[in-house]
């Protein structure tokens, strides 16, 4: 419907070791999987994010801008971009 994308980044290395749902801000966007290891799963409100993780995240079209105010800087980082 064009209303969500999906979007994956690397995990920014300041949340290893912190809960992914950190991520998420409300309906606007949130992480919705994690590849590790080469092994993709479902990210939970208690999943917590490692070093080399990426993330999946569902972005509300409206709310792109916020999210890569938050998350965008990480593209230097290895960024993946848009996925649909």
């Amino acid at each position: 419907s064009g209303a969500v994308s999906f979007v994956e980044r690397s995990l920014p290395d300041e949340y290893a070791g912190r809960r992914l749902d950190e991520l998420a801000c409300g309906d606007d966007y949130r992480p919705v999987m994690v590849t590790r290891a080469g092994a993709a799963r479902l990210a939970t409100p208690s999943t917590m994010g490692q070093e080399g993780d990426v993330v999946l995240f569902a972005v509300r079209a409206d709310a792109v801008p916020a999210f890569e105010s938050r998350l965008g800087a990480v593209g230097a980082n290895g960024a993946v971009g848009p996925t649909a």
